[in-house]
């Protein structure tokens, strides 16, 4: 993983395999395509702050360029919910994420 992307206070060796581990899980759960809140996500064990905080994560490059999709919950109470979109559009042949067609992007947090 690239430790800028975490910050400062990052350690491999103490955060790696937790982190890697959390974004892979956070991952695998939105590929159904629902909506979600952080609260449900959040149900796989992890607080909701780092739910956000892997989500924006998976909208960068690095980590594949996702589409994450917020919007309010119909509920109206200002919950809001998201849902992971993986789309590559190469009609330019660069993708929006940055990918092209010769060298997509790598889900390289899915390795190891």
């Amino acid at each position: 993983m690239n430790t800028s992307t975490f910050g400062p206070a990052y350690a491999e060796s103490l955060d790696g395999t937790r982190l890697n581990k959390q974004l892979v899980t956070i991952y695998e759960y939105m590929l159904d395509g629902a909506w979600h809140t952080l609260a449900e996500i959040s149900s796989l064990g992890y607080p909701e702050a780092s739910v956000s905080a892997q989500l924006r994560h998976l909208r960068k490059p690095q980590f594949g360029g996702h589409q994450v999709i917020k919007r309010r919950h119909l509920s109206g109470n200002g919950l809001w919910e998201y849902q992971l979109h993986i789309v590559h559009d190469y009609s330019d042949g660069q993708c929006v994420c940055g990918a092209n067609q010769q060298q997509p992007v790598q889900l390289s947090f899915l390795e190891g």
